[in-house]
């Protein structure tokens, strides 16, 4: 389930920095490229964050 969970947060954090980047870029509003700047590295964050694993497994 843990595992599950952090896909789909990690594919939520990805579709809000396209559609913040793709928004930003349609009405040259700085807001939403940062937005999507900031959603972008949350999802690569996330992305390498290695997973903690219980010791002896």
């Amino acid at each position: 389930m843990r595992v599950l969970y952090r896909i789909l947060v990690l594919f939520l954090l990805i579709v809000c920095a396209l559609f913040f980047g793709s928004l930003g870029s349609m009405n040259g509003m700085g807001v939403f490229l940062v937005l999507a700047a900031l959603f972008e590295g949350a999802f690569w964050f996330g992305l390498f964050k290695s997973m903690k694993r219980p010791v002896g497994q």
